[in-house]
């Protein structure tokens, strides 16, 4: 603390209470004009798009923010490439895996990413549910979807299943209601 004093001059002079009980950002800070971080997975979309591979890109270099930037900027993209997407940002190995890789999943149920996928079903949370909106699309997703839901069911909890339910016009069976 001491040393903060020392490089700001007063706590006052960081305005500490605006940062935590205020609205917006303290006068003594501005807003960047422009998130390079987001031009930069816009112009690596566009250039993965034209066709240039992911390693030209320094993909293996990417933090996680810029990973998950790039697999929504590049979410169109994705299904023609998913071989090549797992093979060097190894998605289905991450624990918490973008959003985006496991809808792009879901669009094209790509083979070898399959049980981690499942897995990703199985242990449910939040997001589950737009994958299986995004599964229930399809005939061919919604049947795939199906299978998995009625194993993964009774992990999630009440309200998850409701949805899930309705997504999938899903009726459990009377013995499924009373486990």
């Amino acid at each position: 603390m001491n040393l903060l004093r020392e490089r700001v001059g007063s706590l006052d002079a960081l305005h500490v209470d605006e940062w935590i009980y205020g609205t917006g950002f303290p006068p003594n800070i501005t807003a960047p004009a422009t998130a390079a971080m987001w031009t930069r997975a816009s112009n690596v979309a566009s250039s993965f798009a034209g066709g240039a591979s992911l390693a030209s890109l320094g993909a293996a270099n990417w933090t996680p923010m810029e990973r998950d930037l790039f697999l929504w900027t590049a979410f169109d993209s994705l299904p023609a490439h998913m071989a090549e997407v797992e093979g060097t940002l190894q998605m289905s190995a991450k624990n918490t895996a973008s959003i985006n890789w496991w809808v792009a999943m879901a669009n094209t149920r790509y083979a070898p990413s399959l049980p981690s996928f499942e897995r990703f079903l199985m242990r449910g949370g939040g997001n589950v549910a737009v994958v299986y909106q995004r599964l229930a699309a399809t005939a061919e997703g919604k049947k795939y979807a199906l299978e998995v839901y009625k194993k993964a069911r009774p992990h999630y909890d009440w309200a998850m299943q409701s949805t899930i339910d309705s997504l999938l016009h899903y009726v459990p069976s009377v013995l499924e209601s009373a486990a």
